[in-house]
């Protein structure tokens, strides 16, 4: 039997091979019965797609005529799986400050605060941030673009600034 390990949140789509006596193997995935041997850890559609739902252990198993195989599935806690970045746009004149924030959500939905978020700005000439901080300077006209990154998860590419020259 296969294993598995997937974070609090995620699905994997599971596939059941079955093999009868005569030795030919066919793929009963669509018509197989499926089950989850923990169903508070994962659980398990009928068209064999698994959902890890909390830390833990189960064995997702396939059905048919009275033969049950299964995979074993370790379940971790939620991992961060993207980053939402405050504002995600701002239009600021030249000398202006902003302060950016970062919030992280995990695999399995729920948000939760960062430690450790490294800031960028695509183009320094014109959009000075401080990496430790998010704290930003307009020091150019023009866009550019921020960026926060926690280990190889990145903020989306949508936080944009468009720097303008006073007035």
């Amino acid at each position: 039997a296969a294993s598995a390990s997937l974070a609090a949140g995620d699905s994997q789509q599971y596939t059941a091979i079955g093999t009868w006596t005569d030795g030919h193997t066919e793929n009963i995935t669509a018509t197989a019965t499926w089950s989850s041997t923990n169903q508070p850890v994962a659980t398990v559609n009928a068209a064999g797609v698994g959902q890890a739902l909390e830390a833990g252990n189960a064995v997702i198993q396939a059905t048919k005529d009275g033969v049950t195989g299964g995979a074993a599935l370790t379940v971790t806690g939620a991992v961060l799986e993207s980053i939402v970045v405050t504002p995600d746009s701002a239009i600021l004149l030249v000398g202006q400050p902003q302060t950016f924030t970062a919030q992280g959500v995990l695999t399995d939905g729920t948000g939760t605060t960062l430690a450790g978020v490294v800031w960028s700005s695509n183009d320094p000439a014109r959009l000075q941030i401080n990496a430790a901080t998010g704290a930003a300077t307009a020091v150019a006209a023009g866009p550019a673009i921020v960026s926060a990154t926690v280990g190889s998860v990145v903020g989306p590419p949508q936080a944009s600034v468009q720097p303008v020259a006073a007035r």
